[in-house]
């Protein structure tokens, strides 16, 4: 279960990855959450100075649907549903926000194994 605007945020995310402001379009997304919606979508992208046309077209388009339902149909084949998620080099860290000893850990014991173990 996803909520409602999961898709349209993750459309338009992908739309602003294609002009290079992926991590800035995403850091506005999650700083206006309680916003989320296609008014908020076109305000970010203005406000990132992203060529609008190209943005609309971009997320509206077959490629975006394609690249979501890519990362979608992974999260049901690894069986994820919870956000966040980490997983380390193939190890899936438990589904509450890890703590940063617990990712020490799992990085510390992945760097001391064998190759290919």
């Amino acid at each position: 279960q996803i909520h409602p605007e999961a898709v349209p945020a993750a459309r338009a995310s992908w739309a602003a990855e294609q002009q290079g402001k992926f991590w800035e379009y995403h850091d506005a997304l999650f700083a206006n959450q309680e916003a989320l919606g296609d008014d908020l979508y076109v305000q970010i992208a203005e406000e990132l100075e992203l060529d609008i046309e190209r943005f609309n077209e971009d997320r509206d388009s077959r490629e975006s649907r394609a690249a979501i339902e890519t990362d979608l149909a992974l999260t049901r084949e690894l069986q994820l549903n919870s956000t966040p998620t980490f997983v380390m080099n193939n190890v899936l860290l438990p589904p509450v926000l890890p703590s940063l000893e617990l990712f020490e850990d799992v990085l510390e014991t992945l760097e001391n194994q064998e190759p290919n173990s």
